[in-house]
Formats: structure tokens, sequence, C-alpha cells
């Protein structure tokens, strides 16, 4: 095990976060979980970047709003097929 030193507001953000994750998952959450958490969802913000890579800057998040939609329709469409269905 490694020491860190952080701030006192960092140390309070990530505490934060360490609680919201443990009622999320329903276990008990550490600072390391939480910190390699943050570090999974930059490496996730990352690649979803890359997706947008031929998109200026400020089009990327009128790309995933739309994007959203296109999801949030198709779970619509995909529900009423499965109440049609009996599925």
């Amino acid at each position: 095990m490694v020491t860190i030193q952080v701030s006192e507001d960092t140390k309070i953000r990530l505490l934060k976060l360490a609680a919201q994750l443990q009622i999320k998952l329903g276990k008990k959450v550490s600072l390391d979980d939480a910190i390699r958490y943050l570090l999974k969802s930059m490496r996730n913000e990352d690649k979803l970047n890359s997706f947008y890579g031929c998109l200026r800057s400020e089009k990327v998040e009128e790309a995933r709003k739309l994007l959203q939609e296109l999801r949030d329709e198709e779970e619509k469409r995909l529900e009423k097929i499965e109440k049609k269905t009996g599925i």
C-alpha cells in the first residue's frame, strides 16, 4: 500500500464519491475503489471521445444527446414489441 498526498478538498470529494458508490453498489467502498472508478470513467470518456474524433469539440455534446435520444426511442420500440409478442 502506498501513501499519496491530496488536498483536504480532494479528500472530502473522494469520500463523498466513495459514499455514493457504496450506496449504489450496496457494499463497502474504499478510497482506492473510488479512484479506480474515476480512472475507469476517464478511460471510458477517452474511448467515447475517440468515436467523436471527427467532430469539433462543441458538437460532441450535441452528438451525445442525439445518440441518447435514439437509444431511448429504440428502448420504447423494443418495449412495444415485447408487449405485443408477450415476451
